[in-house]
């Protein structure tokens, strides 16, 4: 049924109702607030306090706290004291005996029994007696626990309405009394007057339930999660007819009305603790308030002292939290709106001079910004965490202080081991890898790995997890160190450890490649042109480049007219490219001395170029560019676009991505946070000039446009770390592709040994073992990390056992694949074994050198594998380098100094206490304010706070998923419960009589609901371990589903119902319901779809048994006996398909179709589908000509067309006779 037809009861259960506000400095201009009515008093109120009093909580003098599921475990700890209360309250509240063992039975009898408060008071307004109470709701638990209407409950092949204990009639006239026992007359008005409705003395009965099971005599705290359950209902007479005092309202999601029912539940094993109904001219916060009260009033003042109180935003409103909530001395967390003059932060609005509330970029990394305010003796924090994906979340805690950061576990198991001792986890760091080819792991392989402990520290058990993220943060890594190297080679040049590093990633040309010669000014960042390709293959094509800065070649014209005429077409193509940038002044189109085309004219231009001229073309405009940095993949587009464009804008058109970065940076341009999507349009534009340097989308970083002031080796380098540091989240195919890269490692690393014994030059190496690791740190330098693939224990053919180093790398695109491939040619053999001195001729790309470089000098490895495979595996090429203990202490002198110059103050000599700040200097953060991906020096403040504190902790510590400021990671915690139990309601949901259904009925039936809820976490309490001996709250609520559903407490309510009835009709003596015992022989027939397989009565039988051979053959031969003859003769068709349809028996009529219809009339397989036949020959024994025959059909007895099977000409001469219409009277399947 569709969820907006009436008689489908729903609940818009995870939607926020309340909408953003913006409130104006006129008290009479504000806009109209949904669901809220405040008077003018409470309006001006309810801006209190004013936003100036919430006072700046930065990270520069507040330090960091890092926890890790510290929220679950103090939930954990509350769902224990509250389940021991509830095992302790149920004994007091449903025994009689203190010996008396609480049941499920005890439960149903105290809650919702027929000697209940819920059951008297249904059956006395009812006037019903018990046995029909304890009927009706049997008949109601089943109904919910199949969620169908009662009109499919009581078909006649319906299978439930032998399982329910009312008729039809009978449970709607109980609905229908429910529906018009307190309803007033459509024409009048229902006062204060009147009786109350029944849905509103049910509230009161469940209220005081709740209290005196969940509340009264309850120790210790009480944490409460309210929300508003959306009970959303289609009924066209609605707003006719009486409402019950029932607000029915509009909810947020468009066409959906209904009423609204605000519950609380306990956070721990979410127990329904109240339910309150919005009335007519109630509110959100007066059914807010009316809730507590009735909890926790006594002699008319409300007590919430050791009461927590979490909400999402429609509740958190100033007025309430600081004129309720807190004044009563109740503990709040919840999320909060934006609205003026109210909470302290806003993001994406427009502010007033007038509004004095913070504004938080959407961009740029993870950061917590906090405020506090202190009212009475509790003081409130308002955070805004900005999550580093262009959104923003607010919320407010009196729970919390300080920066409190939690991390989620991704095994749980772990932070339970880390408890106990937190060295356990060390033995994890290495976990073997599964692989065919290796023997079990034995003693001397685990040694060695041990072994490894000695020379690293480790950081995180896996890679990839926020923890190992958040650590390589302010780290010298492979690629944090790679771009640092290339930003600070200018200033050690002359250092021979760094000349050696040097040497090692380039050859013997690293002066030039990195063009540190004398006349040329020292280069901003080359990783990613050597990374390209083979940087070192330098071939005649390099003489020809214009300049020797790649950065700061000729304008394009004078490029053209400077060039060097060696070809034909590349003569004819200048010429083309010539008429385009020279001024022509009897060009219409000349604009400004530049010849710029429409897309129109640019295609028609293009077309009229043959094709070598357009080759010419390309080549003429890439070789514009420095090979290194020259647009990957040109193509036809790219030259229409230069068609197109202005000379300046030309001039940058075939630079890569990463080279318009570069420039920038060299120019000292970059756009302003929150300008936009920063892309190579935008790039271009603002190297071009076309962008003003005085627009508002660029800030320039230095004076002068950054061209008389350049930037310094130890500025870049400290940019370049900074960067690394705060990466954005990839998107799209990046994504795609660096998590197939990681899928990649294990099949890679499987793809090279088995490679082994067919290269040569690997036949002697043997693999006992791999392992995997997380992040580790080299033993005395924290600031060298490194995260490799695999550890390998190899047997080198040398009676020499050791550890190598594994990198897998994977090229998964087809060009990517291709270019490897390519580069082979410059090898004999695609596995090689060489020493460090050949890295730069095997491995194509510098920063894979670099890599395989720190691995070996973290883990101190005389050996790393680099084996390079595609995107199914397939290992393309490898290498095999092994480094000397020279280089090894040459690099660690490089990762040394780049410390000293860049992350200094990340690892002081003497570091600050676990409660003190890191203290950034001024030239690091304004360096870091002209960073968008950073976007503020609170970011860089709070990260790097936050980073020292996970530093301060025993490591490694259990990875986590996610790492979340505190606050928010509570609310995740406790907010499931209101939700938890309204899902677990509609799940089940009650369909009510549609002529029966309005307000009144639709509130009784969620009370009902409700009362089936509790029960249902009473019956998990009951049946969990007696010293709830379970690692975590997650595994407690894990345990409870499996034991028990909430369909299957349903189904145990209708049955213990069903016994309450037989017992009291025996009480009554009355003849109870005899059902047919169980015999031993007699075992119950089994169902097939629905039904139970029964002889045909209806069918034809013969004195004798049916014939073995084919009965249609015998007619045709005429031999066929005169029973069957006459059985055959008088048959007018009883046809069935056997079970399962499976056509398998020859067709008695033609033979030539297997069929699954059967004939019950004549005893016949017969073909009931159409069937596929030739039209070639007419002669081909296979055909199965089309037959055709009309005859009237339906009402209005029109003439139908139908085709003619086996089973229609069988017995159309039957029809015939038993008809006067001839083709058949009889209707046929």
């Amino acid at each position: 049924m569709p969820p907006f037809e009436s008689g489908n009861v729903q609940s818009d259960w995870d939607v926020d109702f309340l909408q953003d506000i913006l409130f104006e400095s006129e008290w009479d201009e504000w806009d109209e607030w949904d669901d809220c009515n405040l008077s003018s008093e409470d309006l001006k109120n309810f801006t209190t306090p004013p936003t100036e009093s919430w006072n700046d909580f930065p990270s520069d003098s507040n330090p960091a706290v890092f926890t890790i599921d510290s929220s679950k475990i103090y939930q954990w700890d509350l769902a224990k004291k509250e389940i021991r209360h509830l095992l302790k309250r149920m004994k007091q509240l449903f025994t009689r005996e203190e010996a008396e063992e609480v049941s499920n039975a005890h439960v149903v009898k105290g809650c919702i029994g027929p000697n209940s408060e819920v059951g008297m008071f249904l059956q006395k307004e009812l006037e019903i007696t018990q046995q029909d109470y304890l009927r009706f709701m049997n008949t109601f638990c089943v109904q919910s626990a199949y969620r169908v209407s009662s009109a499919e409950m009581f078909r006649d092949d319906s299978l439930l309405k032998d399982s329910v204990l009312m008729l039809e009639d009978e449970y709607n006239a109980i609905w229908k009394k429910l529906a018009h026992l307190k309803q007033v007359a459509s024409t009048t008005m229902r006062t204060s007057r009147h009786s109350k409705p029944l849905w509103e003395s049910l509230e009161t009965i469940l209220n005081k339930m709740f209290a005196d099971v969940s509340v009264n005599d309850r120790e210790g705290r009480i944490s409460i999660a309210l929300d508003d359950d959306k009970i959303w209902f289609g009924s066209k007479r609605t707003h006719k007819i009486d409402l019950f005092n029932l607000k029915f309202t509009t909810h947020v999601k468009p066409n959906r009305k209904g009423i609204v029912a605000h519950t609380a539940v306990s956070t721990g094993i979410n127990v329904p603790m109240g339910i309150v109904f919005e009335r007519t001219k109630d509110s959100s916060l007066s059914c807010f308030k009316r809730l507590l009260d009735f909890l926790f009033a006594k002699d008319g003042s409300t007590n919430l002292r050791n009461v927590s109180v979490h909400s999402d935003r429609g509740y958190m409103i100033p007025m309430l939290v600081f004129g309720y909530i807190l004044k009563c001395g109740a503990d709040v967390v919840g999320t909060c709106k934006r609205m003026a003059a109210c909470w302290p932060f806003t993001y994406n609005q427009t502010l007033k001079e007038s509004d004095k509330r913070t504004m938080i970029d959407v961009n740029g990394a993870p950061t917590l910004f906090l405020k506090c305010c202190k009212e009475g003796g509790k003081r409130l924090f308002a955070s805004a965490f900005r999550n580093g994906t262009k959104a923003v979340a607010t919320a407010i805690s009196s729970m919390h202080s300080a920066h409190q950061w939690e991390g989620i576990t991704y095994k749980p198991i772990e932070q339970i081991q880390y408890d106990a001792d937190p060295t356990s986890l060390i033995s994890q760091f290495f976990r073997r890898v599964e692989i065919p080819e290796c023997e079990d792991e034995s003693v001397e392989d685990k040694g060695l790995i041990e072994e490894l402990f000695d020379v690293i520290d480790p950081y995180t058990l896996r890679q990839g997890t926020a923890d190992w993220h958040y650590l390589r943060k302010f780290s010298l890594t492979s690629s944090q160190a790679n771009r640092a190297f290339l930003q600070s080679i200018v200033e050690y040049k002359d250092d021979p450890s760094w000349a050696a590093i040097a040497l090692y990633l380039y050859g013997n040309d690293w002066m030039k490649i990195l063009n540190l010669t004398p006349a040329t000014p020292p280069l901003e960042e080359s990783n990613d042109g050597a990374s390209e390709g083979s940087s070192e293959r330098q071939d005649d094509e390099d003489d020809q480049q214009p300049r020797a800065d790649p950065f700061d070649p000729p304008s394009i014209r004078d490029y053209l007219l400077a060039g060097v005429a060696y070809d034909v077409n590349i003569v004819c193509a200048r010429e083309k490219l010539l008429s385009f940038v020279v001024p022509d002044v009897d060009n219409d189109n000349d604009k400004d001395g530049i010849v710029c085309l429409s897309a129109q004219e640019a295609k028609e231009e293009y077309a009229t170029w043959s094709r070598e001229t357009r080759v010419a073309t390309l080549k003429l405009l890439v070789d514009h560019v420095h090979k290194d940095h020259q647009k990957s993949n040109p193509s036809k587009a790219n030259v229409l676009m230069w068609l197109q464009k202005s000379n300046p804008i030309r001039d940058y058109l075939f630079y890569s991505s990463t080279a318009l970065k570069i420039m920038m940076n060299k120019k000292g341009i970059m756009f302003a946070p929150g300008s936009g999507q920063i892309n190579m349009d935008r790039r271009i534009a603002a190297l071009a000039g076309v962008i003003p340097s005085c627009s508002e989308e660029l800030i320039q970083r230095t004076e002068n446009n950054g061209r008389d002031t350049p930037v310094t080796s130890k500025e870049a380098t400290i940019r370049a770390l900074l960067e690394k540091s705060f990466l954005p989240h990839q998107k799209g195919k990046n994504r795609e592709y660096c998590s197939l890269g990681h899928r990649l490692e294990v099949p890679t690393l499987r793809g090279w040994v088995r490679c082994l014994p067919e290269a040569r030059h690997y036949r002697d190496i043997q693999v006992r073992g791999a392992y995997a690791a997380g992040l580790a740190a080299k033993k005395g330098s924290p600031w060298a990390k490194d995260s490799i693939d695999f550890i390998l224990v190899v047997d080198d053919g040398l009676d020499d056992v050791s550890t190598w180093g594994f990198e897998a790398k994977g090229r998964v695109t087809a060009n990517t694949a291709a270019d490897e491939e390519a580069d082979l040619l410059y090898s004999f053999d695609r596995h090689q074994r060489i020493n460090q001195d050949e890295a730069h001729e095997h491995i194509v790309k510098v920063d894979e050198r670099f890599q395989v470089m720190q691995h070996a000098y973290v883990y101190d490895f005389e050996t790393v594998v680099l084996a390079i495979a595609d995107n199914q595996a397939e290992i393309i090429r490898s290498c095999v380098i092994s480094f000397s203990i020279e280089i090894k202490e040459h690099f660690g002198k490089v990762l040394t100094d780049l410390k000293d110059v860049a992350l200094d103050w990340a690892y002081p000599a003497f570091p600050p206490g676990r409660n003190a700040v890191l203290q950034i200097p001024e030239h690091v953060s304004a360096i870091a304010d002209t960073i968008p991906t950073i976007n503020g020096r609170q970011c860089l403040q709070g990260t790097a706070n936050l980073w020292f504190a996970m530093c301060q902790r025993p490591k490694p510590f259990p990875s986590v998923v996610r790492i979340l400021p505190a606050i928010y990671a509570f609310w995740n915690v406790v907010k499931g419960g209101s939700d938890t139990a309204t899902k677990l309601m509609d799940d089940c949901l009650v369909q009510i009589p549609k002529t029966h259904m309005n307000t009144e009925t639709v509130a009784i039936s969620r009370c009902l609901m409700l009362v089936l809820v509790q029960n249902h976490r009473l019956m998990q309490a009951l049946s969990a371990d007696s010293e709830l001996n379970y690692p975590s709250l997650l595994h407690y609520r894990h345990a409870a589903s499996k034991r028990q559903t909430f369909h299957s407490t349903l189904l145990l309510h209708a049955k213990l119902f069903r016994n309450m009835f037989e017992d009291e009709k025996r009480a009554a003596n009355v003849a109870t319901i005899v059902e047919p015992p169980d015999l031993r022989r007699a075992p119950r027939r089994q169902r097939i779809e629905g039904a139970i397989p029964e002889e045909m009565p209806f069918a034809a039988t013969l004195p004798f048994a049916t014939p073995k051979k084919k009965i249609g053959k015998l007619i045709r031969e005429e031999i066929a006996v005169t029973e069957v003859q006459d059985m055959v003769y008088n048959c007018t068709g009883q046809i069935m398909q056997q079970y399962p349809a499976k056509a398998a028996i020859w067709c008695d009529y033609c033979g030539k179709n297997k069929v699954s219809w059967y004939c019950a009339g004549c005893k016949q397989w017969l073909c009931m589908t159409r069937r596929k036949f030739s039209t070639t020959s007419t002669t081909n024994s296979t055909n199965n000509p089309l037959e055709l025959y009309c005859r009237p059909f339906g009402d209005k007895q029109e003439i139908k067309q139908f085709t003619k099977a086996c089973y229609h000409k069988v017995h159309e001469a039957a029809w015939a006779r038993s008809s006067n219409n001839v083709g058949g009277g009889r209707v046929t399947p």
